[in-house]
């Protein structure tokens, strides 16, 4: 919201500078984001007026004006279609500057001297890129300084109000802000409404419908009006709070908005049928045109303002076309109504339209000040565009909003802030933020007040204190440690264990990614095929389609990080995330979440050197990181068991498995998948169940002594057919090897003629050591003859000699 402080002043007296201002203001909450001084770079621009126009000899399309700018007359050369004899303008004569920073000099153009130039508004700095000059005011005085009289080169506040302060989207709001944190009074704008018509009730007709949708709607009306543009002091207060004026009877509107806070709607009444106003939900397939010529379809839980013949306006966010304001509307009537926020909320965000009124709709606005704003828009109308005031308003307030009444106890405040705040000045404040003291017994020392319904973020006594905080200065409040008692925290062996498994990803060159818990149906779809049926989380007011979901596994917000990366000409990624998955329950209301590591690598897994040729991450490298996560957590049954899912390469797919127990899964991404989301073959993904993988293995590590005694070393060939899985042949040879067996590992596969079709051999490294003695080679030649009897029975192997 910007803020002029030449307007702000009307209603509080401001006597410091404007940047000890922001610094309060941002202090107490109401952070000013920039501080503005539009035009301040003008100089020497002067009010005159045009006394006579002729036309240029050597130009069709430029005209010679004489023009009075108080010191003295000259003749400027202007091309402009809109200028006319007797018309106020903005005068820059020679040695003057523009807010573009151009120098106005005396120069000829075409042959006729120019002493001048008449300005735009534009050249201003005060409008867009338009046609002709800027028409001044009739009673502006010849000869005045232009940028004093509209007052350029003053400060504009741009703030930052958060949505739980709609009392300050307003002026007036901020006024009494300013005058709570420094103790002067503020001021409501002074008018009286000229009543010259007859009842309005005698002509039109207000029924609310939905009274949960729409509390209160107050409706004026003014007949005889003429449509055209705005006094110009009006305009630039609307730019410069960044509205763009339109004409006289919707610019009052806006006006009022900013300097009460309540969003107003003007209808041309002629066109509303059998002057009845009707509010209620649409109903289901309804549509209506809105005023930026868009067809809009409508839903019953949005709101709308209609005639016996259809929607006439989408209540709170936009008007319709059907009843706009043009140049011929003689009749006014003038809405100024309380709806309810979270139905503005939704509307507004469904139909992506965001306008200034549903912005503060949206987070409440006054349901108390609604009669006030629309005396005051009818009033200035009547100034502006003329015609008659019909009398009294149509107030329908079927669902009255009262105050609150909140008890405050000074002794609580003082506590809790650890200062002592004195009893006088808490009421004092109280009351310059506009709450008001009850009279008579509240209990103890506690203090009764009313909280304004300018106030709905003020609902219990810790509130109260808060503001007493704010306003007294959090930085005045002296800094204390908590009372506790002296005990040391530590983590859980949860949170230790996935700080190092972070730690071990980082290390092995990893980086951790955070994404959005949000994705489309489409994406979720892709990996639901791993033999569950899984119920997605749907989001009931979703940012857009593309976040419609919650992720139902961590796939699709890692290849949406390694998308982003390769669209950008990062092809070489190897990313993790923890984080969260959440699954609909049939019987629960809430939904199953589990806490989940997901991995994806694509691309190079080391890069190219000069004398090493790059290596890919393939699923043997995936299958390294999850050995390594096995080593780390000391997990020694951790195996693999290969599977089949619709995302993954059906001769690359395996789960992550430890004594029995499913912990997760990887393999390479199927390469149908990776063309629909665009990316290059060779991708591999792990998702792992934190959950359960962080409470597996050896909680504490167990260190065994080095050797003393030599070990032997034998070899072992052994063909087996082509379906038995390498695990299950070491499972064989550990289980008939018995205590002896350091280790054993695979370090060399065949397949080929010299074992046959549908077989494969298998080397393996056998390690043998006794612990407490050297051991001799008749035991471990006794161990490997009972591992040979084993392959043998168990698995029809033969030994390759």
């Amino acid at each position: 919201m910007k803020v002029p402080l030449e307007w702000l002043k009307e209603y509080v007296d401001i006597e410091m500078e404007v940047e000890r201002l922001a610094d309060l203001l941002t202090n107490t909450g109401t952070e000013v984001v920039s501080i503005e001084y539009p035009g301040k770079e003008i100089s020497g621009v002067t009010i005159g007026i045009i006394k006579e126009i002729h036309e240029h000899p050597h130009a069709q399309n430029l005209r010679v004006c004489k023009v009075d700018w108080g010191e003295r007359e000259g003749e400027i050369v202007c091309g402009a279609p809109n200028i006319f004899p007797h018309a106020k303008v903005a005068v820059a004569t020679p040695g003057s500057t523009l807010a573009c920073g151009r120098k106005i000099m005396e120069e000829e153009i075409r042959g006729v001297k120019s002493q001048g130039m008449i300005c735009s508004g534009q050249e201003l700095g005060i409008g867009e890129e338009e046609s002709g000059i800027l028409i001044l005011d009739m009673d502006d005085p010849v000869g005045e300084d232009f940028a004093r009289r509209y007052h350029l080169g003053e400060a504009v506040l741009e703030l930052d109000i958060t949505p739980n302060r709609p009392d300050c989207l307003s002026i007036v709001g901020i006024a009494r802000e300013i005058a709570a944190l420094t103790g002067i009074t503020y001021r409501y704008p002074s008018f009286e409404v000229e009543e010259e018509a007859e009842p309005i009730d005698e002509h039109f007709s207000v029924e609310i419908l939905d009274t949960d949708l729409c509390p209160r709607y107050v409706a004026r009306m003014i007949v005889g009006i003429t449509v055209t543009d705005s006094p110009l002091w009006m305009q630039m207060r609307l730019k410069l709070s960044g509205i763009r004026p339109l004409s006289n009877v919707v610019d009052c509107t806006n006006y009022v908005m900013l300097e009460l806070g309540q969003p107003l709607h003007a209808f041309d009444a002629e066109k509303i049928a059998e002057s009845r106003i009707i509010v209620r939900r649409a109903r289901r397939g309804e549509v209506m045109v809105t005023l930026d010529g868009v067809k809009r379809a409508l839903g019953e839980e949005d709101l709308l303002i209609c005639d016996p013949s259809g929607p006439i306006a989408l209540a709170g966010v936009m008007g319709g076309e059907n009843t706009e304001v043009s140049e011929t509307t003689r009749k006014i009537l003038l809405e100024s109504a309380y709806f309810s926020p979270p139905a503005i909320n939704r509307t507004s965000r469904k139909l992506d339209i965001t306008s200034e009124a549903s912005y503060r709709f949206s987070r409440g606005v006054d349901p108390s000040g609604a009669l006030m704003a629309a005396n005051r828009a009818v009033q200035l109308m009547k100034e502006l565009a003329g015609g008659m005031i019909y009398a009294n308003a149509i107030d329908q307030y079927p669902r009255k909003i009262h105050p609150v009444n909140i008890n405050l106890r000074p002794m609580r405040a003082s506590q809790i802030l650890g200062a002592e705040i004195e009893r006088s000045w808490i009421v004092s404040t109280m009351q310059a933020l506009g709450l008001k003291r009850l009279q008579g017994e509240s209990g103890g020392d506690a203090i009764g007040f009313e909280v304004p319904t300018f106030r709905p973020d003020l609902e219990r006594e810790i509130d109260l204190i808060e503001e007493i905080a704010r306003i007294y200065g959090y930085w005045e409040i002296p800094a204390t440690l908590p009372a506790s008692r002296a005990r040391a925290g530590k983590l859980s062996l949860a949170q230790r264990r996935k700080r190092s498994l972070s730690q071990l990803l980082t290390g092995l060159g990893l980086n951790e990614v955070i994404s959005y818990a949000f994705v489309s149906s489409e994406k979720n779809r892709y990996f639901s095929g791993d033999g569950k049926e899984i119920k997605p989380v749907r989001l009931a007011n979703p940012l857009s389609e593309e976040m419609a979901e919650m992720r139902t596994t961590l796939y699709p917000c890692l290849l949406n990080v390694l998308v982003h990366n390769f669209n950008r000409g990062i092809d070489d990624v190897a990313i993790f995330e923890m984080g969260r998955i959440f699954r609909e329950r049939s019987e629960e209301k809430l939904p199953e979440e589990k806490l989940m590591l997901g991995i994806a690598l694509m691309g190079d897994w080391e890069p190219r050197q000069w004398d090493v040729s790059a290596r890919r991450a393939d699923f043997y490298t995936m299958k390294g990181i999850w050995e390594r996560m096995l080593e780390e957590f000391r997990i020694k049954d951790g195996r693999l068991k290969k599977t089949e899912r619709s995302y993954f390469h059906p001769q690359l797919a395996v789960e992550l498995i430890n004594g029995g127990e499913t912990l997760g899964e990887m393999g390479a991404l199927h390469p149908l998948l990776l063309k629909r989301w665009e990316l290059p073959d060779g991708v591999v993904a792990m998702q792992l169940d934190l959950d359960l993988f962080l409470t597996q293995g050896v909680k504490e590590a167990i260190y065994r002594e080095i050797p003393k005694y030599p070990s032997i070393h034998m070899d072992l060939s052994v063909v087996v057919p082509e379906k038995v899985e390498v695990e299950t042949v070491i499972d064989v040879i550990r289980s008939h090897a018995g205590e002896l067996l350091d280790s054993v590992r695979l370090f060399d596969l065949y397949r080929g003629e010299q074992v046959g079709e549908g077989y494969k051999s298998l080397a393996f490294r056998l390690v043998f050591l006794h612990p407490r003695r050297t051991l001799k080679e008749e035991e471990a030649k006794s161990s490997m003859q009972r591992i040979l009897n084993g392959l043998r029975e168990r698995l029809d192997a033969r030994i390759r000699e």
